[in-house]
This record gives structure tokens, C-alpha cells and sequence, in this order.
């Protein structure tokens, strides 16, 4: 009876082995459905999300980036339309060549030196206002005053080299206060590009009988003074 009794209690103890096994084949193969549908319906991991963020699409979908974009290619381009435009240009002003030229070249190299100084005292706008403003009064005085004031004209060139050369300098600096820092690469990028572009047409138009070169010179300028006054930096 005893070995009966034994017998039957490990027949029982291996029932219940086999429901457990059962069991767990059960829940195994329940699982692995769920696991998948749990994939399924995750959220993006935050690196999907910040490849998203950093992508040129993404910041080209907002409005102060497509302005600041727009407005900072015309500065690209007019600093560099007019900066060659007048390096060709200066050889048929009214004057002594050499001394133009040297005026010219001293200018740009006292500009070059300025230019950050200024930037990081009194900020974006008013230094592109200021230095297309010397710009702008520079051509104004070549255009009215270079004929009859001829002994003059080294100073006229002085003044109207000296913004563009120091803007050019700027150009590269402000980028990062302008754009996100994520989109400056693309964003130079673009402005190098359109600028170069329009530049190619500078020899063209100082090639052109006066006054039209000087008049060009001086528009660009002036829509720059009121252009510049829409871009919104990273601290406003």
C-alpha cells in the first residue's frame, strides 16, 4: 500500500509538472504578440526625434528663419556685388589711379580691423546700418562730386570702401546670432552661393558708363540700411 500510495503522489507530482510546462509555453507564445504590438505602438526614440529637429526641412518651415534667410542673402550679395563691383570700378574714376587705389586698399584694411569691434559693441543692425550708411554717403559723393571735386576723390573712395570692406568682415561673424546653431553651415552656405552668384555680373556693370555703376553702388546700400531692420537675431 505504501508503494501504491508513493507511486500515486509522484504520478500527481508529474501532472502537475506538465501544467506548469503548458503553462509556460502558453504565456511564452502570448508574449511574444504582445512584445511586438508594444514595439509597434512606442513612441519615436528621442534620437528620431532630434534628427527630425536638426533637419534643413525642419527649419525652413519657420518664418523667422525664412526671413532672416532672405534678408541676410541680400546682404551676402550686395556686399559682395558692390565690394568687387568698386575694386573694378575705381580705375575710371575721376583722380589719380594710384592714389584712388591706395585709398582704397587702406580703407578696406582699416575696416577689416574695425568692423568686429564695432559689431560687438553696438550689435547687428546698427552696424549694418552705420557701415552701409559710410557706404551710401561715399557713393552719393563719387556720383555728385567726383567730376568737380577731382582732389577729393581719395577721401570719396575712402568712405565708400570702408563699409563694404568691414561688412564683408561681419558677414562670417553675425551668422551664428543669426541662425540656429544647427542651421549655420546651411545657412552660409546658401548666402556664400546666391552671392557669388550675383557677383559674377560686377565686372559687367563696372565696365558701364557713369553714372549707372555709382547709382547701383548707392541703391544697394540704401535698401540695405532698411532691409537689415526685418532680421531678428537669437537675442531678441
Amino acid at each position: 500500500m505504501k508503494l501504491n500510495g508513493s507511486s500515486d503522489s509522484q504520478n500527481q507530482i508529474d501532472d502537475l509538472d506538465k501544467l506548469q510546462n503548458e503553462n509556460l509555453n502558453m504565456t511564452e507564445t502570448i508574449s511574444i504578440p504582445e512584445q511586438e504590438a508594444n514595439m509597434l505602438n512606442a513612441a519615436p526614440s528621442p534620437q528620431l526625434e532630434n534628427q527630425h529637429e536638426n533637419s534643413i526641412l525642419f527649419f525652413l518651415r519657420q518664418r523667422v528663419i525664412i526671413v532672416n534667410l532672405i534678408v541676410m542673402t541680400y546682404m551676402w550679395a550686395a556686399c559682395s556685388f558692390t565690394y568687387y563691383m568698386i575694386l573694378i570700378y575705381v580705375k575710371y574714376l575721376p583722380g589719380n589711379i594710384y592714389v584712388n587705389t591706395l585709398a582704397s586698399g587702406s580703407s578696406e584694411m582699416v575696416a577689416y580691423a574695425l568692423a568686429g569691434v564695432v559689431y560687438s559693441k553696438v550689435g547687428l543692425k546698427w552696424t549694418f546700418t552705420s557701415f552701409f550708411a559710410f557706404s551710401f554717403v561715399g557713393g552719393i559723393l563719387i556720383l555728385f562730386l567726383g567730376n568737380s571735386q577731382e582732389a577729393l576723390m581719395p577721401i570719396f573712395v575712402t568712405v565708400a570702401k570702408f563699409g563694404i570692406s568691414g561688412l564683408f568682415t561681419v558677414l562670417y561673424v553675425c551668422t551664428n546670432d543669426v541662425f540656429p546653431v544647427m542651421f549655420c553651415s546651411s545657412a552660409l552656405g546658401i548666402c556664400n552661393l546666391s552671392s557669388r552668384m550675383l557677383t559674377i555680373f560686377s565686372s559687367l556693370v563696372a565696365e558701364v558708363p557713369p553714372p549707372l555703376p555709382m547709382i547701383l553702388f548707392s541703391s544697394l546700400c540704401l535698401a540695405g540700411i532698411f532691409l537689415i531692420q526685418f532680421v531678428k537675431t537669437n537675442a531678441d
